[in-house]
């Protein structure tokens, strides 16, 4: 009979085997999701809507060389070299460089008009969250990108977001600021 007992401290016992089980599945869990997640890699850059999504992809990562090469040499105020375009960009606040990481971009549609196309691009900006009790909010948007096709590929000629207006306008007589850099 006395060893049929049950001693008060093993009910406590099993309590706390629960939370260490509890906080064992919840910390295998958080691992597997982080090591699950894709890391967004860019498109093939053969179709024009992959391009303009890699241009956004390129800024996100802060890779603006990469991103600059995306532009149209045929633009009336092509910037002489990436610090130019780095300086024209960030200066439109559609565009703004410390964003960039809760941003994401997808491809919605895209459609040809004479020599152009056009793609339509999805923004989602995801705000709060960080905590496992707020998964936070989102707001999402579209806009469209305009591309050529040049020798060297698909390039950009236009987009509704990080983009300087400035590159689309003609000089004024004697001010040659894009071409000194």
């Amino acid at each position: 009979m006395i060893a049929d007992a049950v001693r008060p401290d093993q009910k406590r016992d099993w309590f706390l085997i629960g939370i260490i089980i509890g906080i064992t599945v919840l910390v295998a869990t958080t691992v597997v999701l982080i090591l699950n997640t894709e890391e967004i890699t860019y498109l093939p850059e053969g179709e024009a809507d992959n391009v303009a999504f890699n241009y956004f992809l390129a800024l996100k990562k802060g890779e603006d060389e990469r991103a600059y090469q995306y532009l149209s040499t045929s633009l009336e105020n092509y910037p002489a070299n990436e610090f130019r375009f780095v300086d024209d960009l960030y200066s439109d606040w559609m565009c703004d460089g410390s964003d960039f990481e809760r941003k994401n971009y997808s491809i919605i549609d895209s459609k040809t008009l004479e020599d152009r196309v056009r793609v339509e691009l999805r923004e989602t900006i995801h705000y709060g969250g960080g905590d496992i009790f707020n998964s936070g909010s989102s707001y999402s948007d579209t806009f469209t990108v305009t591309l050529v096709e040049e020798p060297a590929g698909w390039r950009i000629v236009d987009s509704e977001r990080c983009w300087a207006y400035a590159w689309n306008l003609p000089l004024e007589a004697g001010d040659n600021s894009y071409e000194n850099g």
